[in-house]
């Protein structure tokens, strides 16, 4: 598909929208490096108050990962049948 400069002449091709459907991934490079900072900075600033809790914080950041991902994976397409 095209648009056209009537006024040149010339032609652009025009990009597909990306579908609907497609499911969000941390895997992309948009989300995955901020979220990389956020938690090397979270570590380095908890490091310093006490040295238990960055540990503690990876923990709760992976265990509400796993389960923000499973319930949109699982739980929230059965609301919409």
């Amino acid at each position: 598909m095209c648009i056209t400069n009537h006024k040149d002449g010339r032609e652009s091709r025009l990009v597909r929208a990306p579908r609907k459907d497609e499911n969000s991934s941390l895997l992309k490079p948009s989300i995955l490096f901020p979220l990389i900072a956020l938690f090397a900075t979270g570590d380095a600033a908890s490091g310093l108050i006490d040295p238990s809790l960055p540990q503690f914080l990876s923990v709760v950041a992976v265990s509400s990962l796993a389960v923000g991902s499973a319930l949109n994976s699982f739980v929230f397409p059965q609301f919409n049948q």
